[in-house]
C-alpha cells in the first residue's frame, strides 16, 4: 500500500492494523469458524473484533438456524458480541452431545461400545500425543501418525524424526482427543469447523522409576509405563523413536466428549448389594479377550458365566481362580511389527492383548490394553502335553487381577494352549461391598 503527498511517491509500509475495524469485521465475515477463532489468537484487537455480533449472528444463522425453534428468539435478542458467542458454542456442543451419545451402544459379545471404528470415523476424532517438561510446559504436541480401531482397543501410534524431545527431560505425557464441535445437516463434521481438546489420557513420568524395559531389537529398545503406555526410543540413546498407546475402547466415546481440557471423564460405580447369595462375586462374569498386533486381529473370544469352584485359588492364595474351557488354537504370529517414517522392523514374542471382564450385573469390572511379552514356563508352574513343543507364558497381573497366556511353539506354529484367570477376593469385596474370606 502507498501513500502519495505533494505528487511524490513515498514508499510507505502499511499493516492490516492501519485498515479500519470496519473493514477487518468485513474481512472476517468471509472467514469459517474454524478461521475465525484461529485469528483470535493474533492479539488483543482481532481477539475484540473476532467477537463483534454481526459475526456470531451470521454464524449462528449459518449453522444454528435450522436447528432450534423454541430457543431462537433467546439468540436473535442477544446484542453482546461475546456473550453471544459464549452462547452459540455452548449450544453446538449441546447439540453435538445429544445427537451423538445416543450412539453409543454396548455390543453384546466384547460387553465395550460396539461398532467403535464407525463411530469414530463419524465423529471425526482424531488424537493428539502431548509431552511436557520438567517445568510442566507443553514441550511438543504431535498429530497421530496412525491409528487402527479394534472390538475393543484404539491403537494409535505416534512417530516423528525431529519432533521427540529427550524422553530424560519429560515430566508427564498427555493424549487429547480433538473432537469437532459442529456438525453439518448430513451429521458429518464441517469442513475446517473449530475442535475442542479432550483430556482422555494422562501419565506423570519420574526418571528411573516410569519406564520398565521389556524387550530390545536391532535398532530400538521398547519400555512400558506405570500406565501402558508403550515408549520406544532408538537404542543405546534417549531419544524417542515412537510412543504408541491402546485405549480400552470401555467409555472411551464418552471420554472424547464429555470431558475437559484438563480433566478426564470418569463413571462412578455405585457398589450394588446382595445380602441373600452368599457366592455373591463369585459367579456370573462375562470375559472377552482379544490377541492383536498393532494392525492386525489375531484371535478373540468371549467367555460366558464364568464362576469359581473355590472361594480361594491354592496356587495363588488372596486370589479366586475362574475356570476358562479354551480348546487350543493356532495364532497367525507372534511378533509386533512396527514402522516410521524410515525405519521398520518386529518385536519377537510379543503381543497385544485386550480384557474386558464384566460383572453379573454387566458392569465393566476389569478392563485394560497393553503388550505383553512372553517368557518360558517350566512344567511345575503350568503342566500341559504338547510333545517337543516349546511353553511360554503371556501374563499381566494388577491391584485387580491376573491373567495368565499359555502357548507353545514349534519352528512354523503358535498354537494357544490355556487361559488362566485371577481376581484378587479384596478387589472383589471393594466392587460388591462384600467381606469374603481371603484365606483358605
Amino acid at each position: 500500500m502507498y501513500r502519495y503527498k505533494n505528487n511524490r511517491r513515498k514508499h510507505i509500509k502499511a499493516t492490516f492494523n492501519d485498515l479500519p475495524n470496519e473493514m477487518l469485521v468485513k474481512i472476517f465475515s468471509y472467514l469459517d469458524v474454524g478461521s475465525l477463532m484461529n485469528v483470535a489468537c493474533v492479539c488483543q484487537n482481532w481477539s475484540d473484533l473476532s467477537e463483534s455480533t454481526v459475526l456470531w449472528r451470521s454464524i449462528y444463522f449459518q449453522h444454528l438456524f435450522y436447528k432450534l425453534k423454541a430457543s431462537r428468539n433467546r439468540f436473535e435478542t442477544i446484542n453482546n458480541g461475546p456473550c453471544l458467542k459464549k452462547e452459540i458454542l455452548s449450544m453446538f456442543r449441546k447439540i453435538r452431545d445429544k445427537k451423538c451419545l445416543p450412539m453409543i451402544k454396548r455390543s453384546a459379545y466384547t460387553g465395550v461400545t460396539d461398532r467403535m471404528d464407525q463411530l469414530t470415523s463419524k465423529l471425526g476424532v482424531t488424537f493428539q500425543l502431548c509431552l511436557e517438561n520438567g517445568n510442566d510446559e507443553e514441550a511438543v504436541i504431535i498429530v497421530q501418525s496412525r491409528r487402527k480401531v479394534f472390538n475393543s482397543s484404539t491403537v494409535i501410534q505416534w512417530h516423528s524424526l525431529s519432533a521427540f524431545p529427550p524422553f530424560s527431560s519429560l515430566s508427564a505425557l498427555k493424549i487429547y482427543a480433538c473432537t469437532p464441535l459442529i456438525y453439518d445437516r448430513d451429521n458429518k463434521p464441517v469442513p475446517n469447523g473449530p475442535t475442542e481438546k479432550k483430556l482422555v489420557f494422562e501419565e506423570r513420568l519420574k526418571a528411573g522409576e516410569s519406564l520398565k524395559s521389556m524387550v530390545s531389537a536391532e535398532t530400538i529398545a521398547l519400555h512400558i509405563t506405570n500406565q501402558n503406555v508403550t515408549i520406544t526410543l532408538w537404542k543405546d540413546t534417549d531419544e524417542v523413536a515412537f510412543v504408541v498407546a491402546s485405549l480400552h475402547n470401555h467409555n472411551l466415546t464418552k471420554k472424547c466428549l464429555l470431558s475437559t481440557a484438563n480433566s478426564i471423564y470418569c463413571e462412578k460405580h455405585e457398589v450394588k448389594l446382595d445380602d441373600v447369595d452368599n457366592q455373591y462375586g463369585f459367579h456370573g462374569y462375562d470375559l472377552h479377550i482379544h490377541l492383536h498386533t498393532f494392525g492386525l486381529s489375531l484371535w478373540d473370544q468371549k467367555f460366558s458365566c464364568l464362576f469359581s469352584e473355590d472361594n480361594c485359588s491354592q496356587s495363588m492364595p488372596g486370589f479366586v481362580e475362574f475356570s476358562l474351557a479354551q480348546s487350543p488354537v493356532k495364532l497367525k504370529t507372534s511378533q509386533l511389527k512396527w514402522r516410521t517414517e524410515v525405519f521398520s522392523g518386529a518385536i519377537k514374542n510379543a503381543t497385544m492383548v485386550d480384557v474386558s471382564l464384566t460383572d453379573c450385573n454387566k458392569d465393566m469390572f476389569w478392563s485394560w490394553s497393553r503388550p505383553l511379552f512372553s517368557r518360558p514356563v517350566d512344567d511345575k508352574e503350568m503342566s500341559i502335553e504338547n510333545g517337543d513343543c516349546d511353553n511360554f507364558v503371556y501374563q499381566y497381573n494388577d491391584e485387580v487381577g491376573c491373567l495368565k497366556i499359555l502357548v507353545s511353539r514349534a519352528e512354523k506354529e503358535v498354537k494357544l494352549e490355556r487361559i488362566e484367570l485371577f481376581i484378587k477376593i479384596t478387589a472383589i469385596n471393594q466392587w460388591f461391598g462384600t467381606s469374603h474370606s481371603s484365606s483358605l
